[in-house]
């Protein structure tokens, strides 16, 4: 019966493929919401990358180990961003005729949909929800109530959005009729990141290269690689040209020998050879 012996590239193989492990975190997704996770992820220490499926959508894929520590900063940043819905969605034109009060109320949804999507485009702005508050018409009324409307932003910490309320305040106002910036209130809420774990912790080894302390595998791997396949090459030399010759290992000690003899500082009475003067057992 033969036996197989596992050659270190086999080896090598085995543990490159270990290396290589990844997993998907989402799936279905469009390019823009990709790339939009891709790079929070990597500012946060977690390598991902972006794959396109078979049927056009895109996913975001990362290493073994890492999809905890994802999907913490995912829940925390509420990505991927939702879509709102636009005009066209909330009013597509069925030839239906709703009442009065259920078209202002869709009215209503639509305008504050639309002005999230705007907030939302601010850099810093993760997500937004937009609340207006428009008095059916009545002619009745003599003096009828102002049309208000609120905000709720969360933002980035290292982002001041809340330094921009007045502005967010005006974007609204400018987009409802008869409404004041006075007559809007935007609430901000900062959102810090997650601690980092130890396994986005950066090290520095192998020749002082800095990296994150989960790619440690990889970095190991791509360092000792290329002198794992030196010494795999140079058996296989050996193994073809019929193994080391009997004894070799006396000759390179031999050689050693006589080049640190060849090195060895001569003195001042010859190589080898001993000062005169009393030797021990020599009587004075």
């Amino acid at each position: 019966m033969t036996r197989v012996r596992a050659t270190p590239l086999l080896a090598l193989s085995m543990v490159w493929l270990l290396a290589g492990c990844s997993t998907s975190l989402r799936d279905n997704l469009q390019e823009t919401q990709a790339e939009d996770i891709v790079a929070l992820l990597q500012q946060e220490g977690v390598a991902a990358t972006k794959q396109r499926a078979n049927d056009g959508t895109w996913s975001v894929v990362l290493k073994d180990g890492e999809q905890s520590n994802a999907e913490q900063i995912l829940h925390l940043y509420d990505m991927p961003r939702q879509q709102h819905q636009s005009l066209t969605d909330i009013f597509p034109g069925t030839g239906l005729l709703p009442s009065d009060l259920e078209e202002h109320a869709r009215y209503q949804y639509a305008l504050g949909q639309e002005l999230a999507s705007t907030i939302e485009r601010i850099d810093g702005v993760l997500s937004a929800n937009v609340q207006v508050a428009l008095p059916p018409k009545d002619p009745k009324q003599v003096d009828p109530p102002k049309a208000t409307a609120s905000a709720f932003v969360r933002y980035r910490s290292d982002q001041r959005v809340d330094l921009m309320k007045s502005q967010i305040r005006t974007l609204i106002a400018r987009g409802i009729t008869g409404v004041t910036a006075d007559d809007v209130s935007v609430f901000t809420l900062p959102v810090y990141p997650p601690p980092r774990s130890q396994s986005a912790r950066v090290v520095s080894g192998w020749f002082g290269v800095r990296y994150v302390a989960a790619d440690s595998l990889w970095v190991t791997v791509w360092f000792v690689l290329p002198w794992l396949i030196v010494a795999a090459l140079a058996v296989a030399v050996v193994r073809l040209r019929g193994g080391l010759p009997a004894g070799w290992h006396q000759r390179v000690i031999k050689q050693i020998n006589r080049q640190w003899k060849r090195g060895r500082p001569r003195d001042a009475f010859g190589s080898g050879s001993r000062p005169p003067g009393p030797r021990s057992g020599d009587v004075g």
